[in-house]
C-alpha cells in the first residue's frame, strides 16, 4: 500500500466512531470492537471514508482490524490493573488459553482478503451480518426464557403462600370451638398438684453424692486440657491459612475470584475463547461468543459470576487477546502505520475519551445497563441486516 495524505474529515469520523465504541465497552464490558467494525463498514458502504473506501482501505477487513486492535490496546491496557480486583480469574484464564492459539488462524484468513479478492470479502461480510443477528436473537431468547422462569417461580410462591394461609384459617376454627366446650363443661380447669416424691434413703443419697463429685473432677480435668482462648484462636487461624493456600494468597495480593475451577466453567471458557480468537483476528470483534457465554453465567452465585465479575473478566481477557494480536499483526506487516498513522491517532484519542466517559457513567448509573443493552441490540440487528443485503 502506498503512502497517502491523511483526510481530516475521515480522521474525525474514525475518532468519533472510536469514542462511541469505547464508551459502550467501558459501560457494559463488551461490544466495543463489534460496534466499531459495524459502523466503520457502514460508513464505508455510504462512501463516507472517501479515498479510504474499498477492501484495500480503512473500510476493508485489514483496515478495520488495524484500527480496532490499536484502539483496544491503548484503551483497555490501563484498565487491567483496576479491574483485576473484580475479575473471575479461572474463567479469564480459560478464555485466554482458548483464544491465543486461534489468533494466527484468523489473521491467515485475513491476509486472503487482500489483493482484490472481493468474493471472499463479501462472503465474510454476510457471515458477519448473520453472526450479528444470531447473537441478538439468542440474547433475546435467553432473556425471554429467564423472564418466564422467574414469573413461574413467583406464581408458584404466591400459590404456596395462599394455600398456607387458607390452611391456617381452617385450623383456627375447630381450635376455638374446643376452647369454648372446655370452659362450659370442665368443672375444675386447674389440674391437681403432683404428689410429693418420696424422700430417698441414706444409701441412695451417698451414691448420688459420689457420682456428682466424680463428674465435677472430670469436668475440671477436661477444662484444664482445653487451650486458652488466645491459643485456640491462633490454632484456628493457622488451619484457615493452610486451607487457603495459594488461592488465598492470590486473592489477597492480586484480587478477584480464584476459587471456582469447575469443569463446565473451564470447558465452556476454552470453547468460547477459541471462537473469540478467530473472530477477533478476522473481524476485529471477538466478543459475540464470549457474550453468549456470559449471558448464561450471569448471576450464578454458585460459580461466582456476578455482573461486575463478568464485566471485569471480559475486559481483561480481551486485553490479553489484543496484546497477542498486536504482536501477530506486527509480524505480518498488517498495520501500515506509514499510511494510516493519522487515523490511528484519531481513533486512540476518541477511544480514550469514550472510555473515560463510559467508566464514569458506569460508576453512577449501574441500574441503566439493561436499557442500554436494548439500544446496543437494536444497533447490532440493524448492522447485521445491512451487511446481509448489501455487497
Amino acid at each position: 500500500m502506498s503512502t497517502a495524505a491523511v483526510s481530516l474529515p475521515v480522521a474525525a469520523l474514525v475518532g468519533a466512531t472510536g469514542w462511541l465504541a469505547c464508551l459502550v465497552k467501558a459501560y457494559t464490558g463488551f461490544g466495543g470492537g463489534i460496534l466499531y467494525v459495524s459502523f466503520l463498514k457502514l460508513w464505508e458502504s455510504f462512501g463516507f471514508l472517501g479515498v479510504e473506501s474499498g477492501e484495500d482501505g480503512l473500510g476493508g477487513f485489514v483496515g478495520c482490524q488495524g484500527l480496532v486492535t490499536v484502539m483496544e490496546f491503548v484503551v483497555s491496557t490501563p484498565l487491567v490493573w483496576k479491574m483485576r480486583k473484580q475479575c473471575h480469574w479461572p474463567l479469564c484464564i480459560a478464555i485466554t488459553t482458548g483464544s491465543l492459539p486461534m489468533i494466527p488462524v484468523g489473521t491467515s484468513i485475513l491476509q486472503m482478503t487482500m489483493g482484490g479478492n472481493t468474493q471472499l470479502a463479501d462472503q465474510l461480510k454476510r457471515m458477519f451480518g448473520i453472526l450479528l443477528l444470531i447473537v441478538v436473537g439468542l440474547q433475546l431468547a435467553a432473556e425471554l426464557f429467564e423472564k418466564r422462569r422467574r414469573r413461574g417461580e413467583d406464581n408458584a410462591e404466591s400459590a404456596a403462600l395462599s394455600k398456607l394461609e387458607s390452611g391456617e384459617r381452617k385450623q383456627e376454627a375447630p381450635h376455638s370451638s374446643l376452647l369454648c366446650n372446655a370452659e362450659l363443661y370442665c368443672a375444675d380447669p386447674y389440674p391437681p398438684a403432683p404428689a410429693l416424691a418420696a424422700v430417698p434413703a441414706p444409701e441412695v443419697t451417698a451414691v448420688v453424692a459420689e457420682a456428682e463429685a466424680a463428674r465435677g473432677e472430670e469436668k475440671a480435668s477436661s477444662s484444664a486440657k482445653q487451650p486458652a482462648p488466645d491459643a485456640l484462636a491462633a490454632q484456628r487461624s493457622a488451619v484457615a491459612e493452610e486451607e487457603q493456600g495459594c488461592l488465598g494468597w492470590l486473592e489477597e495480593h492480586v484480587g478477584g475470584e480464584w476459587r471456582h475451577w469447575e469443569g463446565i466453567l473451564l470447558l465452556s471458557g476454552l470453547v468460547c475463547g477459541a471462537l473469540a480468537g478467530i473472530l477477533g483476528a478476522l473481524f476485529g470483534a471477538g466478543g459475540p461468543a464470549v457474550i453468549l457465554l456470559f449471558a448464561y453465567l450471569n448471576g450464578r452465585e454458585d460459580l461466582g459470576t456476578s455482573p461486575d465479575a463478568l464485566r471485569s473478566t471480559m475486559l481483561i481477557s480481551y486485553t490479553f487477546n489484543i496484546v497477542a494480536r498486536m504482536g501477530i499483526l506486527s509480524a505480518q506487516d498488517l498495520f501500515f502505520f506509514d499510511r494510516w498513522g493519522g487515523y490511528y491517532v484519531g481513533v486512540c484519542v476518541g477511544g480514550l475519551a469514550g472510555a473515560l466517559l463510559g467508566t464514569h457513567l458506569y460508576s453512577r448509573f449501574k441500574t441503566g445497563v439493561a436499557r442500554f443493552h436494548r439500544i446496543l441490540q437494536a444497533m447490532l440487528a440493524f448492522c447485521g441486516l445491512f451487511f446481509i443485503f448489501t455487497t
